[in-house]
Order: structure tokens, then C-alpha cells, then sequence
């Protein structure tokens, strides 16, 4: 193998830079073979395999040329993304591609896929690679940067490229820009921020659209502001911007977790007027909504006519119902839900099930179904312990104190820090079977 400059990657074979094409698309020169070894590919370690080079002209398919074309682009963002933050490394492949990279639209969609794969540092190398070797960005190259800097989790660099953007003085940021900052703030937990970016969109003339909206309370949902979701909502009907199913299922939750029961029904009854029906996450939300306002009947019936409607229900949905028969001591109608349930249960529903079951004095029941949870491969996490604890509590009996006392220990055997609920529940256990029941 050639000596220059690899780029390596942790527990895989290295692959050498000097075969990669000088054009992307074909043609002549020497063209490396990449195969990949896992499906599991993150920035900075990509598992490739350098394959003998192939050398001569090909002379593509004219049908064929658009495929071409953008496998050589996969290939190329998979070589930057083996890279990670190695500015240097990074140059020395754009180098060899400057004549591609400076065609707009392949540009484009290099940034777009390394933003899709979650490679947003490297998508920002790139950037400034262009920059500095006196190439021009566009609207969409600094939009494909920031959509990069969102969906890698990183709002505070992609705040940059905003900054960066209008230094560039010749573009503004559009709707899509600030849609996809907002979105960047909502997924920080920086509702303030987004409240704010929708300030200046409007000052500067650039008109929200439906994302936008829904991003908006999306994020004043996270944030727990359920009045400020429906300021938005309002601001959305005045600007006779239609919402869809995301606008009302963000607006819903935030409804539901802010305990708005009669306007998240209110809510329900717009959106049948207005034809768009709901789907199964605004039931869910509807059915939380009714949780925090206790109410079990309506979650129910809730459920019911999810049913009717023809809305399958989920995972969440059950899980949802669960708790709310659970917290109302309904037993009995819960444990049928759990029995009859036509999707596959997972560690929250049966965290849910030992909970009512220990909160219903049957504690027995509970551990059967504690200890039957690895065989059935459903993991048992933090809270499933500390449910089964709860349990013991409630026995209100010294033998089940020291079988919460045994099932603490082999909690931290299996690598679960105790938090202050489990040692505190511990506490109970022992309190309780000072005081038993009569």
C-alpha cells in the first residue's frame, strides 16, 4: 500500500487517501474501492476496507450518470467523515476535488450528507475549507451547515454559521434558516432563545411557515410553557397559516403536560372540525393530559375511541394508559389492558404493571413479574428496581424489608447506582415493617 497519508479509523483497516479519483463522477486516473465492514458508522471511525485500485477510463452510461455521480459523493463524505476534526486530513482530500466542490449544487449535497449522518464538525471543516481557498457559499450551503449543526445536537456552533452568514453581507437568512435554528434551540431545551429567533424573523420581514410554528411549540412544549405554545398557536391562525398533525401533536403535549385537559379536548374537537384527524401521538397526549388531571374515565374512553377511529395503538399509548389506571388504583382494568395488549410490552410497561401491583398490596404478583423480565429479554433499568422496592414497602412486613434490603444490593451488582428515591423507598421498607398492616 502506498505510503502517504492515511486517515485511520479505531479497530479497522486504514485505507490511503492518494487513490481517491481527482474528479468525482469518473474518468481517468486511479479510483480506491471502499468496502465497508459495519453498518455502524459515526463520525471519526468509519470501518473500511482499502481494496486493490482500478485503474483506466471508464466511460459511464449516460443513464447511469446521476447514480454515478452520487456514489462518488457517498464515497467522498464517507472519506471525510473517517477524518472527524483533521482539518489537515480534510484539505488533503478537497484539494485533490477542488474542481467539484466549487459546483454549487455537488456541494450541496456533499454538506447535506454529512449533516444526515450526524457528521456536523466535519460539514463545518468543509465550509471553512471553502471559505479560505476564496470560494463562495450560498443560502443553501449555510442552511445545509446549520440543518448539520441541529441534527448533531450542536445549537451553539450553528448559531455561528447564522453569525457567519450575515457577515457574508451579500445573503439573508430565510425561513428556512430560522425553521431550522428554532428547531437546533428546541432540541437544547432553549426555548428563550427560539422565542427569540421568531422575534427577529419577524422584524426582519421573513415569514414563519407551518414548521416553523410547529417548531416553536415544540419547543415551548419542552420547555414547559404551555401558554406560550398557544401565543404561538394564535399567532399562527392570525397569520392563516394552516397547522398540520406535528403543529397539534407538539400543541397537544404541551397541553397535556401543563394539566390543560378541557383545552387540549377543545383542541381535539378543532381539529375533527377542520378534517385533519388525529393520529396516534395526539392521543397520547391526550390520554397524559388526563393523567395529570387524574382523570381515568376519560383516558379511557379516550383509548376507546382511538380504537374507534381505527388508530392503532402504541407502545406509549398503553404505557400512558397504564400509569393513569395505575395511579387511580383501578387494577383490575389495568392488568386486562396489560393481558390484552397487541404490541409487545418493554421495560416501562412492566415498570408501570409492578408499581400498581406493589401499590395494590400484591407483591407477590409484582416479583413474578420482576423476575421474569430478563427471559422474556425485556431489561430491567433503575426504575423497574425501584418499582419492585415500592412493592416491598407495601408488604409492610420485616421479611419483604430485607428482601428489598437483598434486591438493593443485587440492584448495584448489576451496575445501577442507587439514587435518593431507591434509598429512601429502602427507608420506607424498614419503617413499614415496624408498622405492619392490620
Amino acid at each position: 500500500m502506498p505510503t502517504s497519508k492515511e486517515a485511520q479509523c479505531s479497530g479497522s483497516l486504514n485505507f490511503d487517501l492518494g487513490y481517491f479519483p481527482p474528479r468525482l463522477g469518473g474518468g481517468n486516473g486511479k479510483n480506491l474501492r471502499l468496502t465497508l465492514l459495519s453498518a455502524d458508522v459515526t463520525e471519526g471511525c468509519i470501518p473500511l476496507r482499502a481494496v486493490a485500485p482500478v485503474t483506466g477510463h471508464v466511460e459511464p452510461d449516460s443513464h447511469a450518470c446521476e447514480s454515478v455521480e452520487q456514489g462518488a459523493l457517498d464515497s467522498l463524505a464517507l472519506a471525510l467523515r473517517a477524518c472527524a476534526a483533521d482539518a489537515e486530513a480534510i484539505g488533503d482530500i478537497l484539494d485533490q476535488h477542488r474542481d467539484d466542490i466549487s459546483d454549487v449544487r455537488r456541494l450541496t449535497t456533499l454538506l447535506s450528507l454529512l449533516g444526515a449522518s450526524k457528521a456536523a464538525r466535519t460539514a463545518l471543516l468543509v465550509g471553512d475549507w471553502v471559505n479560505y481557498n476564496g470560494l463562495e457559499l450560498n443560502l443553501y450551503h449555510y442552511n445545509s451547515l446549520i440543518s448539520a449543526c441541529e441534527k448533531s445536537g450542536l445549537w451553539e456552533e450553528a448559531f455561528r454559521v447564522l453569525a457567519k452568514l450575515k457577515v457574508a453581507g451579500k445573503l439573508r437568512p430565510d425561513t428556512v434558516t430560522y425553521t431550522t435554528l428554532i428547531s437546533a434551540c428546541e432540541k437544547a431545551g432553549k426555548w428563550e432563545r427560539a422565542l427569540r429567533l421568531y422575534s427577529v424573523m419577524i422584524a426582519e420581514g421573513v415569514p414563519p411557515n407551518v414548521m416553523t410554528y410547529s417548531a416553536l411549540i415544540a419547543a415551548c412544549r419542552r420547555g414547559g410553557q404551555w401558554k406560550w405554545a398557544m401565543t404561538i398557536y394564535l399567532d399562527m391562525r392570525a397569520a392563516s397559516v394552516a397547522p398540520n398533525k406535528m403543529t397539534y401533536s407538539a400543541l397537544m403535549a404541551a397541553l397535556g403536560e401543563g394539566k390543560q385537559l378541557d383545552r387540549a379536548r377543545l383542541l381535539l374537537d378543532q381539529m375533527r372540525n377542520e378534517g385533519v384527524w388525529p393520529d396516534a401521538a395526539i392521543y397520547n397526549a391526550l390520554i397524559t393530559a388526563c393523567r395529570h388531571d387524574k382523570n381515568w374515565e376519560l383516558a379511557l374512553q379516550t383509548f376507546q375511541q382511538m380504537e374507534a377511529a381505527g388508530v392503532a395503538p402504541d407502545r406509549t399509548t398503553y404505557n400512558a394508559l397504564l400509569t393513569v389506571l395505575g395511579e387511580a388504583r383501578k387494577t383490575a382494568q389495568a392488568l386486562k389492558l396489560f393481558e390484552t395488549m397487541r404490541v409487545p410490552p418493554d421495560t416501562v410497561t412492566y415498570t408501570a404493571v409492578i408499581h400498581l401491583l406493589g401499590d395494590d398490596g400484591q407483591c407477590d404478583k409484582a416479583y413474578q413479574l420482576f423476575s421474569a423480565m430478563p427471559a422474556r429479554a425485556i431489561p430491567r433499568d433503575i426504575h423497574a428496581y425501584t418499582a419492585m422496592l415500592s412493592a416491598y414497602a407495601h408488604a409492610h412486613s420485616a421479611e419483604a424489608a430485607e428482601k428489598a434490603r437483598l434486591l438493593h444490593v443485587a440492584m448495584q451488582d448489576e451496575g445501577f447506582k442507587p439514587s435518593v428515591i431507591s434509598y429512601n423507598t429502602l427507608i420506607t421498607a424498614y419503617r413499614n415493617a415496624a408498622q405492619p398492616t392490620l
